[in-house]
């Protein structure tokens, strides 16, 4: 009997699965595999194309509707029951709010009266090494282009953010954890920068307001009926009581440490400094008390540190933690942001190599009117008289230009 693999070869470029056509792989996480795709529809752009506008120019959301570009997760074999686990939430009525991710359902236009399957959910067929057909559920989930708060981080150099801007982060995530704490009762159990990602881009020529939403919720579990059967997360920002050889039941104070870990690298540009304690039987890392959070204020400071207590019990619930984080000085301060300065020598060197383009094109065209120039001049002097026994040289017509023959267009990828 074989076992499943923990993983799949991933989908190359152009690739349909089901009503999709991939674009290219986005991340290769524990439990799932992460792609950039599009809608399949006629008369589309080439995929190459896409992908060199959204490389130089980015996407809009208009942009993003007209491509009905998306993202598809596909479960790794062992994890499908996660990915079941997180669509079955997306779907919960009382876990939608404009803070968490929802299902893509643009894919269900037209499908809707003859597709038996719940709404969001598809299937593709994979084939394991030793020939066994593998049936794989995926789903669809917006596009959002700008990246995750660990990207904002990685093209900063992990330079910490403006205290302002990472305290408007941490309130938008904590709305999104008030709101599925107590609406939906389940706890994320994975926050991270990572799982954090924004609805607008960091333009360097103007500054703008984060605008967060909370994503990935296949390690997300209910106190109140446990399902996991595993403990996931990130271990460095996962709370210490479910670090353990044997984990604490999953409960409310996981999501508080986690997003003072995340608030703690926003506002410091690293993770909080680890020491190690022993007891009989296991061993765990928590930070020190002793942390670098510099010119802040002591109640933003003794906020963060009071929410990566090791006793969960001293840590404050999500509705003292946004109150207290509402209240800081640092709250009242611009959230603005500009984009990192990479992205400004990127946009700097195509703007430069723009210019001089038209700069050399309007060279040539001034040199070759010029040359025109010269050859009317020549023609509109005095004619010089010809002797009478020179006769004037006929030249043959120009022979006529070859016609120029339209480039085939790519052919269109057709259902298989």
């Amino acid at each position: 009997m074989s076992t499943q693999p923990d993983t799949f070869p991933p989908f190359p470029s152009g690739t349909l699965i089901g009503r999709f056509e991939i674009l290219q792989q986005l991340a290769d996480g524990g439990q799932a595999q992460v792609y950039l795709a599009r809608l399949w529809l006629p008369n589309q752009k080439p995929a190459k194309q896409i992908l060199r506008h959204l490389k130089w120019f980015g996407a809009t959301p208009a942009y993003i509707e007209a491509q009905a570009l998306c993202i598809l997760k596909i479960p790794k074999p062992r994890w499908v029951e996660n990915l079941r686990d997180e669509h079955s939430y997306l779907l919960n009525s009382n876990l939608r709010h404009t803070r968490i991710i929802q299902i893509w359902d643009r894919a269900e236009e037209g499908e809707t009266k003859r597709r038996k399957l719940p709404k969001g959910l598809w299937f593709t067929q994979l084939v394991d090494q030793h020939g066994n057909s593998i049936e794989l559920p995926y789903i669809a989930l917006p596009y959002f282009p700008s990246g995750s708060i660990k990207d904002l981080l990685k093209k900063r150099k992990f330079k910490p953010l403006p205290p302002g801007t990472a305290v408007a982060i941490a309130l938008q995530i904590a709305q999104a954890l008030q709101h599925m704490h107590e609406q939906a009762h389940l706890v994320h159990h994975d926050i991270a920068p990572s799982n954090v990602v924004f609805r607008n881009s960091f333009s360097f020529w103007r500054s703008s307001e984060p605008d967060c939403v909370l994503i990935d919720l296949a390690a997300a579990d209910s106190p109140y009926a446990p399902r996991l059967r595993h403990v996931y997360g990130r271990r460095i920002y996962l709370a210490p009581e479910r670090r353990t050889t044997e984990p604490a039941p999953i409960n409310w104070p996981v999501d508080i440490y986690s997003l003072g870990v995340t608030l703690y690298e926003m506002l410091s540009g690293e993770l909080p400094r680890s020491g190690t304690i022993s007891t009989s039987d296991f061993s765990y890392r928590l930070p020190h008390i002793q942390h670098k959070l510099p010119n802040l204020s002591p109640e933003l400071a003794s906020l963060v540190m009071d929410s990566i207590e090791h006793d969960p019990n001293n840590r404050p619930n999500i509705r003292q933690f946004i109150q207290r984080l509402a209240a800081t000085p640092e709250a009242k301060q611009p959230g603005k942001l500009r984009g990192p300065w990479e992205e400004r020598s990127r946009l700097q060197a195509a703007f430069s190599a723009s210019i001089a383009f038209v700069i050399t094109l309007l060279l040539a065209l001034n040199v070759s009117v010029f040359s025109s120039n010269q050859v009317l001049g020549s023609a509109n002097s005095a004619p010089t008289a010809l002797p009478p026994t020179i006769t004037p040289i006929i030249t043959q017509a120009p022979a006529s230009p070859t016609p120029l023959l339209p480039t085939s267009t790519p052919a269109l990828l057709k259902r298989p």
